[in-house]
C-alpha cells in the first residue's frame, strides 16, 4: 500500500500513454508484466474490446493483493510470476506493457526476450521507465541523499534510472528482436500538498527506497529527511511542491 502511494502515485499517469503505444484497444489478450499494484492492468481492462482478457503478473504477492482489490472487471485476473520465465506459451498475448519494471530485472536482455517469447507474431511491446534522477526528482532526490550514506548500495539504489538513455533502450529491444521501435519522451508534472506529503510513503518503507530509508539508523535517517527538504525547497509552489516527470515509453513490434 505505501508503493501504492509512491512509485503508483506517479506510475499510474503512464499508463494511457503505453496502452495507446501498445494497441491495447484493438488487442484481445493483454499482459501487463510487473504489475505492481495494477494500475495499468486495470486501465488495460477498461479498453480492451468486450471479449478481451488482462492479466497482470507479479513477483511480489503483496502488491498483488493491493492489485486484486482494484479489480472490478471480470476479464482481469492477477497472478504471480517471474518476469524472466512466464508459464505461458509462445504465442499467447496480443500485447504486452511493462510499466517501470525493465529496469529492475537482472538481465535486461533476456527479460525482452521473454517479453517476445509471449507475443503472437506481430504483436506490440510497449514500456516505460523513468529519465535520469534529476528528471524524475520524486525518487532522485531520496536516491541520492540515500547514496550519500549507503555508497555500497549505490548502484541498486539508482536502479530506477538505469535505462534512462533512449539510445540503449532501443539498442537492447532492437537485439531482443523488436522491430519498428521507437521510444517516445513523456512529461508529467508531479504535485504534492507538503513535505510530509512527499515523505509519508518513504517513512511507510514505500518501494525499494523506502525499504532502504527505514533500515537506516534514526539519526541517519534524520540526516537524509533533512537533504531532501532542502533539496525539496526549488520546487515549492505556493503552499506545496510541483514537480515535472521525465519518462520514456518505448515500443516495438514482435
Amino acid at each position: 500500500a505505501a508503493y501504492d502511494c509512491l512509485t503508483g502515485r506517479w506510475s499510474r499517469l503512464y499508463a494511457r500513454s503505453a496502452l495507446e503505444a501498445a494497441a491495447a484497444s484493438s488487442s484481445r489478450s493483454v499482459l501487463d508484466v510487473a504489475t505492481g499494484t495494477g494500475d495499468a492492468a486495470v486501465a488495460a481492462s477498461d479498453c480492451v474490446p468486450p471479449v478481451g482478457i488482462v492479466v497482470g503478473v507479479d513477483i511480489s504477492v503483496p502488491m498483488l493483493h493491493v492489485a486484486a482489490s482494484k479489480a472490478v472487471q471480470s476479464n482481469l485476473t492477477f497472478a504471480a510470476a517471474n518476469a524472466m520465465s512466464m508459464p505461458f506459451r509462445e504465442s499467447t498475448f496480443d500485447c504486452v506493457i511493462c510499466q517501470f519494471g525493465l529496469m529492475f530485472l537482472p538481465d535486461k536482455l533476456a527479460g525482452l526476450t521473454e517479453f517476445r517469447r509471449v507475443l503472437r507474431p506481430a504483436g506490440r511491446l510497449a514500456l516505460s521507465v523513468w529519465g535520469k534522477p534529476e528528471q524524475a526528482p520524486f525518487a532522485g532526490i531520496m536516491a541520492q541523499a540515500l547514496g550519500e550514506v549507503l555508497p555500497a548500495n549505490r548502484n541498486e539504489l539508482m536502479l530506477p534510472f538505469s535505462l534512462a538513455d533512449p539510445a540503449h533502450l532501443l539498442q537492447l529491444m532492437e537485439r531482443a528482436g523488436f522491430q519498428e521501435c521507437e521510444v517516445q519522451q513523456e512529461n508529467r508534472v508531479a504535485h504534492f500538498h507538503s513535505l510530509a506529503d512527499f515523505m509519508d510513503p518513504y517513512e511507510q518503507g514505500g518501494g525499494r527506497l523506502g525499504q532502504a530509508y527505514l533500515q537506516l539508523p534514526p539519526d541517519i535517517r534524520v540526516s537524509v529527511r533533512q537533504a531532501v527538504f532542502e533539496q525539496l525547497q526549488s520546487f515549492r509552489k505556493h503552499e506545496g511542491i510541483a514537480m515535472e516527470i521525465v519518462a520514456y515509453v518505448a515500443s516495438g513490434a514482435a
